[in-house]
């Protein structure tokens, strides 16, 4: 058995999977979840019991075995390649210990790197589909991006902009960022439309100025699952310096499709994370 500790919003969980994912195929292993990250922040929620996903919960008495005060100080004495849990060494760089692992894990982390679970691409996107059907708000807006040359666009604001801390860490794209992309598709697929998609729309709708067909998707009435979902419906896509349209990316299945993402994804540009977008994605 593998246990995947999650945490964070639905993009870093749909990472954390993946990886767990990978391992479990990989070592033809369970892989469960341990979700007790989300009985105490209230701002953030579990969410991939919306997708069809080969894993489940983790027991309390499963995730003890590592976590237990025993335990924890016996793993303290193991050296960094026996240890039972499993914690990332170094944001986007790639674990070598990763390919040693062996069944019995506890994994900690955020592994936001594609070479994690780039072997199992096909199994992720067959998996990482909605449980439900969509809603008939998301259905409606489904249908009109399949009849048109579309390319989502997403901003992220939300904590980026409220929490202080987080806004010093991640920073906010400038509109001039999103202008450029913008003309970069439109040169490419003349007449195509963009679908927005944020967690601030009102915000958006009054600053986000762009000379392009602009639908304003994002709304109460459509859950972040269904949005991820629309997103990754757009033959093209324009991302924020956020994993979560990070995954409506890479979910993407149109074989030529145009990725455009934030070369500098965190305010502080010394910040290496050349791993993190994929090579055929273009970088502003």
């Amino acid at each position: 058995m593998i246990i995947m500790k999650l945490e964070g919003g639905l993009g870093n969980q749909l990472f954390q999977y993946a990886l767990g994912r990978a391992l479990s195929s990989a070592l033809s292993t369970e892989l469960t979840l341990d979700t007790s990250y989300y009985k105490t922040s209230p701002n953030r929620a579990y969410e991939l019991d919306n997708f069809n996903i080969a894993a489940r919960v983790a027991d309390d008495d499963e995730i003890q075995r590592f976590l237990s005060p025993v335990s924890k100080i016996m793993d303290r004495f193991r050296n960094s390649y026996a240890r039972l849990i499993i914690r990332e060494q170094e944001e986007f760089v790639f674990d070598e210990r990763i390919r040693a692992l062996k069944d019995g894990h506890y994994v900690v982390g955020y592994w936001q790197n594609e070479r994690y679970f780039k072997s199992i691409e096909r199994t992720l996107k067959k998996e990482l589909n909605l449980t439900q059907p969509l809603s008939k708000l998301a259905g409606t807006w489904s249908e009109k991006i399949k009849t048109v040359k579309s390319c989502s666009l997403h901003v992220r604001r939300g904590d980026y902009v409220t929490n202080k801390k987080i806004q010093r860490t991640h920073g906010n794209l400038p509109t001039a960022y999103y202008q450029k992309a913008t003309e970069l598709i439109s040169k490419k697929r003349p007449g195509v439309e963009f679908f927005v998609f944020s967690d601030d729309i009102a915000w958006v709708k009054e600053n986000l100025r762009l000379n392009v067909p602009l639908n304003f998707i994002s709304d109460t009435e459509i859950k972040n699952t269904e949005a991820l979902v629309l997103m990754s419906r757009c033959n093209d896509t324009i991302i924020a310096n956020s994993t979560f349209s990070w995954w409506a990316a890479w979910l993407n299945e149109n074989p030529l499709k145009t990725v455009i993402a934030p070369r500098q994804w965190f305010a502080d540009a010394s910040k290496d994370t050349s791993d993190l977008l994929p090579e055929a994605w273009v970088k502003i």
